[in-house]
């Protein structure tokens, strides 16, 4: 608190409302707050569609929460309570659920919020990171400082808690921070060899990109990572194995979809959202619903596309025009066919009003370059 002096200070505060008590949890965590000098803002989260009480949808639905309070507020940054205990925790449960090198770099001191796009335009700093659990309770009880214990703790049903009490058995939470360090440094590694791949063979154009080389080493494969998500408004990376699949395909000369995104191969691999993740396909695979664009309020559409009305009433309903791409044409027998790029933006309502990108009063963004930085994070770290 020292260090925020003269500073404003808000604190974000999330009832799940999963359990009994929890209202009266989030008040009393608003009451110590409000003693410690922050304006308190206090959310409860809304189920419509029945509590969700695994932890997976909790965590997004308070990401998503915790970001559109950051947007009201005119902050990019939430600051995070997590320790060194707590990092140790989410390296020994992402050991036993088989994640890869780069997941079991753990957290971060610095990174984008993980949620998209819901928490798109929000970073998460944890700087209790380096800190024991017990370090920190030692020091708000020297400081008579309150807090709250989430009784959700004691409950075996969850991994962190059995987790929690593996490494109080074992004693080895501070050689899982080392590991995690060690890992982060070569995730870093991958991200800048990923960007320089990018920087020197890629070029992307608002929703589209082309690779103008496919390679079989790991740049090549951790920067197809990275633009098929970014391409396809994917919610998560697809697996390295996928990835590798994709590279072997595009190599061969041959299509491929990953993550959302379609590659067309040639001598230019042409990239660009799958029509039938956005129009729905035949015998299965919906099309995307109608998003409502609140005025005044950044929402993404598809995962790709920002954007944000100017006045009320307007919303947004997926349509397709295609295009060619430039100086692309594939050889069929002694045919020449060019090859089409869909045009897979949406198409803005207003009653019974129809208007394209750029004819509404709707400021629109598209994601795909700021998506792909965001993934290769690391390489700024």
């Amino acid at each position: 608190m020292a260090r925020a002096q003269g500073r404003k200070l808000a604190a974000g505060i999330i009832d799940h409302a999963l359990r009994e008590g929890s209202a009266c949890d989030a008040r009393r965590a608003g009451d110590i707050a409000r003693a410690l000098g922050a304006e308190v803002h206090v959310t409860r989260l809304d189920w419509p569609e029945g509590p969700r009480t695994a932890q997976g949808p909790a965590r997004v639905a308070r990401y998503a929460a915790l970001a559109r309070l950051a947007r009201a507020i005119a902050t990019g940054t939430l600051f995070l309570g997590h320790t060194l205990d707590d990092q140790a925790e989410t390296l020994l449960m992402r050991a036993d659920a088989g994640s890869g090198a780069r997941g079991m770099a753990g957290m971060a001191a610095f990174a984008p919020c993980p949620i998209w796009p819901q928490a798109h335009d929000l970073n998460l700093a944890r700087p209790l990171l380096r800190w024991r659990r017990q370090a920190l309770r030692d020091l708000l009880r020297a400081r008579d400082v309150a807090w709250l214990e989430d009784p959700a703790n004691a409950l075996s049903r969850y991994a962190r808690v059995r987790a929690r009490a593996t490494l109080a058995a074992s004693g080895e939470s501070e050689a899982l921070a080392a590991l995690a360090d060690a890992n982060a440094a070569d995730a870093a590694d991958a991200d800048r060899a990923a960007r320089e791949f990018l920087a020197r063979y890629v070029t992307i154009d608002a929703e589209f990109a082309e690779v103008r080389r496919v390679t079989s080493d790991g740049a090549c494969a951790r920067g197809l990572s990275a633009l098929a998500t970014a391409v396809g408004g994917a919610a998560r990376e697809p697996s390295p194995v996928a990835v590798a699949r994709l590279a072997a395909r595009l190599l061969a000369g041959q299509d491929a979809t990953l993550a959302g995104a379609r590659f067309r191969a040639g001598d230019t691999v042409g990239v660009s959202r799958d029509p039938g993740g956005v129009l729905g396909r035949r015998g299965g695979g919906s099309r995307l619903a109608d998003l409502a664009l609140p005025a005044g309020e950044t929402v993404v559409w598809d995962g790709r596309l920002a954007l944000t009305a100017q006045a009320p009433g307007w919303s947004a309903t997926a349509c397709d025009a295609g295009t060619l791409f430039p100086n692309q044409r594939h050889a069929l027998g002694a045919q020449l066919r060019p090859q089409l790029r869909p045009q897979l933006r949406p198409q803005l309502r207003h009653g019974a009003q129809t208007a394209s990108l750029g004819e509404a009063p709707v400021a629109a963004r598209w994601l795909v370059g700021e998506r792909v930085d965001r993934l290769l994070w690391r390489a700024g770290a």
